[in-house]
C-alpha cells in the first residue's frame, strides 16, 4: 500500500501576492494522490485534483515572469464529467514543477491500472485440489542464479511502478527464506 506523501509545495509568487506580503498568496501542494489548491485569507477556497486524472501539463511565462524565475503551470484534468483546467499561478521553477506533476501522474496512473487489473483478475485459491498433488520440485541450490534473477526481475518491477517498495520487500524476504 502506498501512503500519501508530499512531493512538492509552493505558493504563488505573483506581483500581487508580493505586494500583500504573501498573506493572500495561493498555496499549492502535490502529493502522491492529489494536487491541492488553496487561496484566500478571510475565507478559504480549496480544490483537490486526483493526480491520476491529470491528462496534460503546460507552462506559460510572460516576460516579467521569466525575468523573476516564475511562471504559470496549467494542469489539464480529465474528470468523468469532462475536462477542466487548473492553474498554478506564478510558481518558482515552473518547468521543474510541471515535470514533478507529470511523474506523479504517471505513477498514479500505473497504480490505478495495477489496481484495476487486480480487481479484474483476482487470485483464486482452490479449496480442494482436483487431482493428487505431485511432490514439489527440489529448490535450486543455495545462492543459485534462479534466486538472483528473480530478485533482479522484482527490482525492475519496482522501478517501473508495477510493485510498491513494500511488496518488493515482502517478496524479497520470501525468496531469501528459500536459501
Amino acid at each position: 500500500m502506498v501512503h500519501e506523501q508530499t512531493l512538492w509545495e509552493g505558493i504563488s509568487q505573483s506581483l500581487t501576492s508580493a505586494a500583500m506580503g504573501g498573506r493572500m498568496a495561493p498555496k499549492y501542494r502535490l502529493t502522491t494522490f492529489h494536487l491541492y489548491f488553496e487561496r484566500g485569507m478571510l475565507s478559504t477556497d480549496s480544490q483537490q485534483v486526483p493526480v491520476h486524472m491529470v491528462a496534460d501539463i503546460d507552462v506559460r511565462q510572460t516576460m516579467t515572469q521569466k525575468a523573476r524565475g516564475v511562471g504559470d503551470v496549467i494542469v489539464h484534468v480529465h474528470r468523468p464529467t469532462g475536462y477542466e483546467r487548473a492553474v498554478l499561478e506564478s510558481v518558482h521553477d515552473p518547468r521543474g514543477v510541471a515535470q514533478v506533476i507529470n511523474q506523479a501522474a504517471h505513477q498514479a496512473r500505473m497504480r490505478e491500472q495495477h489496481a484495476a487489473h487486480a480487481m479484474r483478475y483476482p487470485t483464486v485459491v482452490p479449496i480442494m485440489p482436483a487431482a493428487p498433488q505431485m511432490p514439489p520440485a527440489p529448490a535450486p541450490a543455495p545462492g543459485g542464479e534462479d534466486l538472483v534473477a528473480q530478485l533482479e526481475r522484482l527490482g525492475k518491477l519496482v522501478e517501473s511502478g508495477v510493485l510498491t517498495r513494500e511488496e518488493f520487500e515482502a517478496k524479497k524476504a520470501e525468496i531469501l527464506r528459500r536459501l
